[in-house]
């Protein structure tokens, strides 16, 4: 193995690597085993050093390299993002209270700070979730409060089924089309540019029913009965 073709900040950018191997009961006409070779030339260092062990060897910075008929050793230095501020340093001058001015200043002498943008960006916030009153069959209204001048989404999914602006002063009340009971609503609110996680809201019957009176069963009997609310759907499960 050898690394080389150094940068400015004298790390090596190129390497070569190559592993002569053998594969059990892989053999020659002799029933010799064959000696097989694998190898890269000229590959990204960066790559090299992450095949040896990118966790320990830390740096591209190369002061020696040697090798015997056992071992490859690798010595260097340099353990940061080469561009010649530490880290360690820096957090100790933070922790002192020391402006970034002159910390700045401190490992890039002669270095003058400048603005390149006189305009201030707009700071985008995204909204809060819209809080959602519940929904039940037959409803054609879905409402609630959301952030005020806001755009306003509701989705089955994946169709937009309602979309609308919420007024000024945070509510809004929109046209739906009748959904059936157990149906997940996905309502989405944009404010400038960006959105905000979905709030989830799933139809409901308009009354629960009342809880059913069973007559008791045996393992003889074929038939359940009993009495509940006129008119229901009955459900019997195992």
């Amino acid at each position: 193995m050898n690394l080389y073709q150094l940068t400015s900040g004298q790390r090596a950018s190129k390497g070569d690597i190559s592993v002569i191997y053998m594969i059990k009961d892989e053999v020659d006409q002799d029933n010799k085993l064959i000696i097989k070779i694998w190898g890269l030339v000229g590959e990204k260092a960066d790559n090299i050093r992450a095949m040896l062990d990118g966790t320990r060897f830390k740096s591209l910075m190369i002061t020696n390299q040697k090798a015997d008929s056992q071992t490859i050793t690798i010595e260097g230095k340099g353990n940061g993002h080469r561009v010649g501020l530490s880290q360690f340093g820096a957090n100790s001058m933070a922790s002192k209270v020391i402006a970034y001015t002159d910390t700045l200043s401190f490992y890039y002498p002669g270095v003058s700070l400048v603005s390149h943008y006189t305009d201030k960006f707009h700071r985008i916030t995204v909204p809060n979730p819209a809080q959602v009153n519940p929904i039940m069959v037959g409803d054609t209204k879905i409402s609630g409060t959301a952030k005020p001048n806001s755009t306003f989404y509701v989705k089955v999914w994946p169709d937009t089924i309602a979309t609308g602006k919420i007024d000024s002063t945070g509510n809004f009340s929109f046209e739906v089309p009748k959904q059936e009971a157990g149906t997940m609503l996905l309502v989405l609110v944009k404010g400038q540019g960006s959105y905000n996680t979905y709030t989830k809201v799933y139809v409901k019957f308009d009354d629960a029913p009342e809880t059913p009176k069973v007559n008791s069963i045996t393992n003889q009997d074929t038939k359940i009965t009993g009495s509940t609310e006129p008119n229901p759907t009955i459900h019997v499960k195992v």
